[in-house]
């Protein structure tokens, strides 16, 4: 800082900003740091409560999919961009502007004080399967990062986390997430160019007309895909069939005792029920539960933030 007063020389002091508590999230057994390049260096400060929650994300990820065994380096958790040493503005240049730019609210706005970063599952979609970022949702949220974004359909896939420590909110889900998601965890694929274009945009239509329209679709989307002869072609269980349905329609798996009720409801059903049919009576039953029109509810714009 520099300052000048009539009749006296000029005078400058440096003073240096911060922020306070902010230390180096390091190297861990169960995720990986990317992001390092020459403007930024040090790119991992965090507080301390948002460092142990980076731990236990990875741990409790590798834990579940990996137990006891090896996990490859390209499969673990990448960490990136958490806050600079002193914290403060991460990106100061827009595209194209080479002097720094302090109004750039656009570019990393928010990784400021040690409680935002960026994650990434493995090296990008594909690399394993995606109904595991479903879960990788709940572990974000029982560590703690609260309005978590899910910019999984962005150029560069990731969520960004937020660890405010408040009331947990679920990562957000848009048409997009929703559509992959179901056809992920049913098909294990992604959808094609036509289906995404197909029902990415039935869905964005009727969510613009309302709730109830948007539910009416989502249920024509998940029998859709349930009705496939691609489905059929798996040969599911019962088991594995509830499994599939929970995943794509609740975002979670089921507990041992909803399996059980739910497979024993199966059974229940009169002879004369085809296989077919008796999915299609768990479909409708699982459609009419408060916890599917929750999910279907909160499917959210669009739009993304970083």
């Amino acid at each position: 800082m520099n300052g000048s007063v009539p009749g006296f020389d000029p005078v400058g002091q440096d003073i240096l900003v911060r922020v306070d508590g902010l230390f180096d999230l390091g190297d861990g057994p169960d995720y990986n740091l990317i992001g390092f390049n020459t403007a930024h260096p040090d790119n991992h400060y965090g507080t301390g409560a948002a460092n142990i929650s980076h731990r236990n994300i990875a741990a409790d990820y590798r834990a579940e999919f990996y137990g006891g065994n090896a996990m490859p380096e390209a499969e673990k958790l990448h960490y990136n961009d958490t806050s600079l040493t002193t914290g403060g503005k991460f990106d100061l240049k827009k595209e194209g502007v080479s002097a720094p730019d302090w109004t750039n609210t656009g570019s990393h706005d928010e990784h400021r004080e040690g409680i935002n970063t960026d994650v990434r599952c493995c090296s990008g979609p594909g690399t394993v399967p995606r109904s595991r970022w479903v879960r990788l949702n709940e572990i974000f949220e029982l560590h703690g990062s609260t309005r978590t974004k899910d910019e999984t359909n962005t150029r560069y896939p990731h969520w960004h986390l937020r660890f405010e420590y408040g009331s947990p909110q679920r990562a957000q889900v848009t048409p997009h997430s929703y559509v992959e998601d179901a056809f992920d965890a049913a098909l294990l694929r992604e959808s094609s160019q036509s289906e995404y274009e197909n029902w990415y945009g039935r869905l964005t239509l009727a969510k613009a007309s309302g709730q109830e329209p948007l539910l009416t679709e989502s249920k024509v989307m998940q029998n859709s895909v349930f009705a496939s002869s691609e489905y059929a072609a798996r040969h599911r269980t019962r088991p594995q069939f509830v499994e599939d349905v929970f995943m794509t329609h609740l975002r979670r798996l089921p507990t041992a005792d909803e399996s059980y009720m739910w497979v024993s409801y199966m059974a229940s059903l009169p002879p004369a029920n085809t296989e077919r049919r008796r999915q299609q009576r768990l479909l409708w039953e699982i459609q009419a539960l408060p916890e599917f029109r929750d999910v279907v509810y909160a499917i959210v714009d669009p739009t993304f933030s970083q």
